[in-house]
């Protein structure tokens, strides 16, 4: 028994067909993954930047505490260092 060319054909078409929607599927179920990641990351990214943003302004209240903390130490030498400088004079 031989196989006939035109039988050859349609399988090697049919084969071809089949691996193709294969790969097709799976190149769209792919996107279909990273989008559907992207959409359930949405509520994720909201809380970082909520953070990032409470980060930010606590990092602008501890610098305006360290400030006044140098400012009063130093204000706080200048009275000594006045203060002394009066009695030893």
């Amino acid at each position: 028994m031989l196989l006939e060319p035109d039988l050859i054909n349609q399988g090697l078409i049919l084969t071809a067909i089949g691996i193709g929607t294969a790969f097709g599927l799976l190149v769209v179920m792919m996107l279909l993954i990273h989008i559907m990641s992207w959409f359930v990351n949405i509520p994720v990214r909201r809380a970082n930047k909520a953070k990032q943003k409470a980060e930010l302004e606590s990092n602008e209240y501890r610098d305006k505490a360290t400030a006044a903390v140098v400012a009063v130490s130093a204000v706080t030498t200048m009275n000594r260092t006045t203060q002394a400088g009066i009695k030893s004079g």
